[in-house]
């Protein structure tokens, strides 16, 4: 996986979910803590950060640190979206157990030659997503 190859991805995606009823836009900063803002299909404002995942996790988790930053836009709600060989994940906030903080060794950088670990606070996405779609690009 390529950053040319997901952004290429990114583009795709927003652009299914604007046929579902989204109207959604790519982030124009690279460097924001969301991909995509917009209205999700009840009008409300919205933001979403994508985490395309070439496997299958059955446990969906979300780093505290990412979510932290994502709380920081004032809009209606805030999606967490996992991409994988299955479909769409989409979480809203409530998906998240923030009693429960787990610690877990994970690469640096999603995308990187070189994988090197680092420990890093997570939760468990501990509800099924708010929406799904068999979207596949694996």
């Amino acid at each position: 996986m390529t950053h040319k190859e997901v952004k290429i991805w990114e583009q795709e995606l927003i652009f299914l979910l604007n046929l579902d009823g989204w109207q959604l836009k790519p982030s124009e900063d690279k460097y924001c803590f969301y991909d995509a803002y917009g209205t999700n299909p009840k009008g409300q404002s919205c933001i979403l950060e994508f985490k395309f995942r070439q496997d299958y996790y059955k446990t969906k988790i979300l780093e505290c640190e990412k979510w932290n930053n994502l709380t920081k836009y004032k809009v209606d709600e805030i999606y967490y979206v996992v991409i994988d060989s299955k479909g769409c994940h989409i979480y809203t906030a409530d998906a998240i157990d923030h009693q429960k903080v787990i610690t877990l060794e994970l690469p640096k950088k999603t995308i990187a030659e070189i994988i090197e670990k680092k420990t890093k606070a997570c939760y468990e996405l501990v509800k099924p997503p708010a929406y799904f779609y068999k979207y596949h690009f694996f």
